[in-house]
């Protein structure tokens, strides 16, 4: 991807895996906003992180210092684990395989079945467990993108 102006221009290569394309762009995006509400004197904290921390209810007092630590702290947490998540490679196993007991037999009418099996199981599993703990990290950190979407500016 390429701006001409302030309009993305799209090539074929992007178009062909747009995901990675845009977890790329959210994640600069999201280091840039992280570093500028680390820095800008009148940077805050979205109001729906002290309703989830402290209740709807809005303190007649207005909410102390603490209360503003805390959820600017929670709020630069979610920041980071957005941008950690979708940085993280996918685990892969980089191990052996062997034929499994039904390779190279045939299946559907011209279809040979094609099937591996990892030489070692204990590491296969560990890369297994791995994998499906950093898809639910990434399935997280976009549900929490989408959610403070509209809270993303300074």
């Amino acid at each position: 991807m390429r701006m001409r102006g302030k309009k993305p221009i799209f090539s074929r290569s992007d178009t062909y895996d747009l995901v990675s394309v845009m977890e790329r762009l959210i994640v600069a995006g999201l280091k840039a906003f992280l570093r500028d509400t680390e820095t800008h004197p009148f940077a805050g904290c979205p109001m729906n992180i002290y309703w989830e921390l402290f209740g709807e209810e809005y303190p007649q007092e207005g909410y102390s210092p603490e209360q503003d630590a805390e959820a600017s702290a929670l709020w630069r947490k979610r920041l980071r684990f957005i941008v950690d998540s979708l940085e993280a490679e996918e685990p892969l196993y980089m191990g052996k395989w062997d034929h499994g007991p039904d390779h190279g037999k045939e299946g559907l009418p011209g279809f040979t079945v094609w099937n591996m099996v990892p030489t070692d199981q204990e590491a296969y599993d560990r890369v297994k467990e791995e994998t499906e703990q950093w898809d639910k990290n990434r399935k997280e950190a976009l549900r929490l993108f989408a959610q403070h979407f509209d809270n993303l500016w300074i």
